[in-house]
C-alpha cells in the first residue's frame, strides 16, 4: 500500500478542517479462491525475476513484502497465491 499525506495549503479550508489530516492511499487487492483466513508459512518461497516494467531491482507487493530481484523470500500461502506466475 502506498500512502501519502495530502497537505491543505488553502488557509480557508485549513481553518475549517482544523486538526484533520488527509491521506491518499493506493491499494492492491486480490480476489483469489483458496485464500486462508490467516498467514501461515509452510515452506513456500517466492523469487522476483525483475521483469516488471520500471522495477528491475525490486518489487513492493505491499507495506510488508519487498521482493528483490533474484532473491528467494519466505512467504505465507496467501502471498504465494498472490505472486505466482
Amino acid at each position: 500500500m502506498d500512502k501519502a499525506e495530502i497537505q491543505v495549503t488553502d488557509e480557508g479550508i485549513a481553518a475549517k478542517v482544523g486538526l484533520a489530516r488527509f491521506h491518499s492511499l493506493t491499494l492492491r487487492c486480490f480476489k483469489l479462491p483458496g485464500l486462508e483466513d490467516r498467514c501461515e508459512e509452510f515452506g513456500q518461497f517466492a523469487t522476483y525475476k525483475g521483469t516488471m516494467t520500471g522495477m528491475p531491482v525490486a518489487f513492493d507487493l505491499d507495506d510488508s513484502h519487498r521482493f528483490e530481484t533474484g532473491r528467494a523470500v519466505a512467504v505465507c500461502g496467501n502471498t504465494a497465491l498472490m505472486v505466482r506466475g
